[in-house]
């Protein structure tokens, strides 16, 4: 019985893990993107941040 019960939770957890993997990679993905992008756009902002 708590095999199966194991078996179900898993089953249902590990899809949502997977989905939360993958939205954290994206999101990663995109901010790093959008860093690159801010850097290429305005080549000064290091300095702007920074100080």
């Amino acid at each position: 019985m708590i095999y199966g019960v194991q078996k179900l939770a898993s089953a249902v957890i590990s899809p949502i893990k997977r989905k939360i993997g993958g939205a954290i990679f994206v999101w990663l993905f995109l901010l790093l993107d959008a860093g690159q992008l801010f850097h290429n756009l305005l080549p000064d902002s290091h300095s702007f941040f920074w100080r």
